[in-house]
């Protein structure tokens, strides 16, 4: 039950960004959340160095602003491919859940590129009736990212 609910709301919150809706991908996370872009290779090495990281809600908002407002970046659209989550932790109000994703980036000429390969490493809340995000943690398994990392992954 829990694991079905799990992936309806990943599967959804990814399609948000697929469809450039940021505000309502946005929503899900707590003001205190945590949102970082890792590299696979750093945490092997055990190097706490995040490509991006917002600390809080509000930072995750500055970075949409941006996006909005500042940003010069290859228009795009984004397509988000979940693999089955894994929770890690199950029975208490915060759920560990790890899911395998890939990234096409589609060009405005409608080339379709690999952008990254890699997991979501999640802590969601579980509220009931759907999910809160304490903390994402989006690890990169790809080397080297291609183009800029505009458009939250």
């Amino acid at each position: 039950m829990v694991l079905a609910r799990v992936i309806a709301f990943l599967s959804a919150h990814a399609q948000r960004l697929d469809v450039g809706d940021f505000d309502a991908w946005m929503a899900p996370f707590e003001e205190g959340a945590t949102y970082q872009i890792v590299s696979a290779e750093n945490l092997r090495l055990g190097m706490d160095m995040p490509l991006l990281l917002a600390s809080s809600k509000n930072m995750i908002r500055d970075r949409i602003l941006s996006l909005r407002e500042a940003n010069i970046y290859n228009i795009h659209v984004d397509h988000h491919v979940l693999g089955l989550p894994v929770i890690e932790e199950e029975g208490g109000a915060v759920l560990k859940v790890h899911t395998p994703i890939v990234v096409h980036q589609i060009d405005q000429d409608g080339v379709a590129t690999l952008f990254c390969v890699g997991r979501y490493d999640d802590e969601l809340v579980d509220e009931g009736e759907s999910f809160a995000i304490r903390r994402r943690e989006v690890v990169f398994e790809n080397f080297g990212i291609r183009r800029l990392l505009a458009t939250p992954v």
